[in-house]
């Protein structure tokens, strides 16, 4: 008989995007999108470790997989990370997934939303709503966009538990930042 595996005791020993750029060439701009899904479906797959194969820089430019990384691990420019507790989302918005966690399992005082439009078009009138957190005030956020580096964009309002009248460039990445 053979011990039960948990998704927490899973690691990936080494994957990559193609045309990343981490071969000297062009990275195609898409990447940047496609790394944060992948990380997004790791996180909610509970994966400890996931090990890029090849480069996330090219000479001293960093990569768009490098930008999606950040996204998660350094959105702010000042080691902002993305909670360590995946939460439960989901999105009804063809090519746009959505990934979320919390500071805690018990009692989140923070909340990070990550939205990641893979559609290849821009994407608008996208709504959130909150279940089991009520945020204070508005959410930060910070955008990665053609992939791009992370950076911070205008504050939206939160309403009711609930933010609508979000847009998302083609193959951009939006993370909302939200405490109580």
């Amino acid at each position: 008989s053979f011990p039960t595996r948990r998704s927490s005791d899973l690691c990936i020993s080494e994957y990559n995007v193609p045309s990343d750029g981490g071969d000297g060439n062009t990275p195609d701009a898409t990447t940047g999108a496609q790394e944060a899904d992948i990380l997004g479906m790791y996180g909610r797959l509970g994966y400890q470790v996931a090990s890029y194969f090849v480069t996330l820089v090219h000479g001293s430019t960093h990569l768009p997989v490098y930008n999606a990384m950040a996204m998660y691990r350094n959105y702010d420019g000042n080691g902002g990370r993305f909670g360590a507790y995946s939460v439960g989302a989901a999105s009804p918005n063809k090519g746009v997934n959505v990934y979320a966690a919390s500071d805690s399992p018990t009692n989140p005082t923070k909340v990070w939303v990550m939205l990641v439009n893979v559609s290849g078009a821009a994407q608008s009138g996208l709504s959130i709503a909150l279940n089991n957190f009520t945020p204070t005030g508005s959410a930060q956020v910070y955008r990665m966009t053609a992939g791009g580096a992370p950076a911070s964009d205008t504050s939206v309002a939160v309403t009711n538990g609930s933010i609508s009248g979000l847009s998302l460039a083609a193959n951009a990445v939006a993370l909302l930042v939200l405490s109580k």
